[in-house]
């Protein structure tokens, strides 16, 4: 259901969780504009770590200083 963008709510006991599907901006709203790139040329199950250029950067670098 959540991959056909349809809500889900789960109920237990006394409570219940309502799970929504995200859009990919929404998933991404932490990282600004400017340092975004598409998560899903580097990381094949998108995840979100990879969509920051920033991040990307940082495990370049570390790879290269590794000696």
């Amino acid at each position: 259901m959540i991959d056909n963008m349809e809500q889900v709510v789960v109920k237990r006991k006394n409570r219940a969780y309502k799970i929504i599907p995200v859009s990919e901006d929404e998933m991404l709203i932490d990282i600004p504009k400017e340092f975004r790139c598409n998560l899903y040329e580097i990381s094949l199950i998108g995840d979100t770590f990879w969509a920051d250029r920033r991040n990307i950067e940082i495990v370049k670098k570390a790879i290269e200083n590794k000696d």
